[in-house]
């Protein structure tokens, strides 16, 4: 039996799996508790009109795969399916480097546009918090020809989310060039 999505729970579920986890403020050199850089996407998400609680509930748990012990199993067993399925195609796959890595994971997000809709959040996310406080816009800029190429597909109809994702893809595409 598999749960549903609960966002409250999704929030919980994420703290205790990257308890003593930190999010650098390279600025201020203050470190921020994980959760954070799991706000600023849930965040991120809702300003460009995501608020279903799948969509919520996997953006406080697309790094728990990746980062803690935390298993799809566990994820599905307490999110569901759904919330499973995204944050694992969002989940770097293994490789030497962060290039060969991102050669593997794309494939996987590019299969699911509500995937690459969790992935721009995280990303966004990231570089605005960059932006604002010292962070790794440098090396997002650098990986933004690939990341677009790899990822970015003309959808034949117009649907919410091809909206959702046109916004989100040009709005990432500002931020780098400033």
């Amino acid at each position: 039996m598999t749960g549903k999505p609960n966002i409250t729970l999704a929030g919980h579920m994420s703290d205790v799996a990257h308890s003593g986890q930190i999010y650098h403020n390279v600025q201020t050199g203050v470190p921020l508790p994980y959760r954070a850089h799991l706000q600023m996407v849930v965040d991120a998400l809702k300003r460009f009109g995501v608020n279903d609680d799948e969509m919520l509930c996997a953006a406080y748990l697309h790094d728990s795969i990746e980062d803690t012990t935390t298993s799809y199993g566990d994820v599905e067993k307490e999110q569901g399916v759904g919330v499973a399925e995204l944050v694992y195609a969002v989940t770097s796959e293994l490789g030497r480097n962060r290039k060969e890595r991102n050669v593997r994971t794309y494939p996987k997000i590019r299969a699911n546009p509500r995937a690459l809709i969790l992935k721009l959040g995280d990303r966004i996310a990231n570089v605005e918090f960059g932006i604002a406080n010292g962070g790794k816009t440098e090396m997002y800029a650098r990986e933004f020809p690939d990341f677009y190429r790899e990822l970015h597909k003309d959808f034949e109809v117009e649907t919410a989310e091809s909206k959702v994702l046109d916004k989100m893809w040009k709005h990432l595409e500002r931020l780098l060039k400033t």
